[in-house]
């Protein structure tokens, strides 16, 4: 027993000091190339796939402590169309000589591939199963979402999408969705998983976002169109995803958006809108109200406003204080005041710090009144003697 319990403490510890890289990364010139799982240490196998704009691809690898990088390519590789490299590394112990292979599928694409990477509806349940390979899906929305968020990931970053939805319509598309179940059955749930787009920092593949509004117990039908890389090639892929949203239920017949939920009451503010089974928003300064034109009560007065309905159904602010009425007037006179005060100001400080005194510079020849190039202050011209102002 004791044997065995010395082999396993002997493996773990020739696990632990397992000689792994510490980073593995892919590069198109100065563009991310994404690698599929993201990088582990202990994990081995991946897959990269270039888009069809990319001509060559460049691979970092950096080992842990005492390990080196083994049988790296070196400087950037070329790929043609449609071609793919199986690249193999190593990472080698310095002194025990130990060695963890990796190895990194590389495929460059064709540049007509039409289909996408992941189509996603946030807080619903798609059927079937999203596969590349399938373009018609129906989606149920959880009611607590007002907006149904469509992200997908593109199969290649230099395709062209177009997006489009219908007008809501009441009710639920049933013949869509025993059709989507249908083909759930036949595809016998074994649709692959696509790993979400979730990385941090710089990425190949970026996951896109449109939004459509829906209301509880409508459906709407959201088209989107995807052009292939390649112009020349020009190939169309549509899919087409109804999204449509559960209604509440009879005993909570409306839905709140401030709480989120279905409810029998609708907050301050809001009035219960039949149609749309949602609380809807009543009028600017409306505090209870029976529809948008319909206001019953206003808001509570303050210290600077009251509020009063109007015969038409909406409220009037009226303002307390006239000031307030010509705020902006006062506002700009009293900017004007300041700016003239301040050039008062100014021009006073001038003329009051202005030196008034005028110097005379007298010409003699004679040495005995005036030496050469002497100054002298001189309140009016000498008789007989030139003089000079300046």
């Amino acid at each position: 027993m004791r044997g065995w319990i010395w082999a396993l403490c002997i493996a773990a510890v020739c696990r632990g000091e397992q000689c792994v890289l510490t980073a593995l990364a892919l590069r198109s010139g100065d563009l991310p190339i994404d690698i599929f799982p993201l990088f582990e240490p202990r994990i081995f196998e991946y897959t990269a796939t270039l888009d069809f704009a990319m001509s060559e691809y460049e691979l970092d690898a950096f080992a842990a402590n005492g390990c080196t990088v083994d049988d790296k390519p070196k400087g950037p590789q070329t790929l043609h169309i449609g071609e793919t490299h199986l690249v193999t590394l190593a990472s080698r112990n310095f002194q025990t000589g130990e060695v963890s292979q990796y190895r990194v599928k590389v495929h460059r694409l064709i540049g007509s591939e039409p289909e996408v990477q992941l189509l996603n509806v946030v807080g619903a349940e798609m059927k079937p199963a999203f596969d590349p390979s399938t373009k018609h899906y129906v989606a149920a929305l959880d009611v607590g979402y007002d907006t149904a968020v469509v992200e997908f990931v593109t199969r290649d970053s230099s395709q062209r999408v177009l997006f489009s939805a219908q007008p809501e319509l009441p009710g639920q598309p049933h013949h869509l969705i025993a059709a989507a179940e249908r083909t759930e059955k036949l595809d016998g749930g074994t649709a692959p998983l696509i790993q979400l787009f979730n990385r941090t920092g710089e990425s190949q593949f970026r996951k896109q976002v449109t939004r459509f509004f829906i209301d509880p117990g409508f459906h709407r039908q959201v088209t989107i169109t995807v052009q292939s890389a390649d112009a020349l090639a020009a190939i169309v892929s549509v899919y087409e995803v109804v999204v449509y949203r559960i209604e509440c239920k009879a005993t909570q017949p409306y839905f709140d958006p401030t709480q989120r939920l279905c409810t029998r009451q609708c907050s301050p503010g809001y009035y219960k809108a039949g149609a749309t089974h949602r609380c809807s928003r009543c009028n600017t300064h409306c505090l209870k109200c029976s529809s948008l034109l319909k206001c019953e009560m206003c808001e509570s007065d303050t210290e600077d406003f009251n509020y009063k309905v109007q015969p038409d159904g909406s409220c009037r602010e009226i303002v307390k204080h006239e000031y307030k009425v010509y705020k902006v007037w006062a506002f700009g006179l009293a900017c004007l005041f300041v700016f003239l005060v301040c050039m008062g100001v100014g021009i006073i400080h001038r003329c009051c710090t202005r030196r008034h005194s005028v110097r005379v510079y007298v010409e003699s020849s004679d040495d005995s009144d005036f030496s050469d190039g002497a100054e002298h202050a001189f309140a009016g011209p000498t008789e007989g003697k030139p003089y000079r102002v300046e």
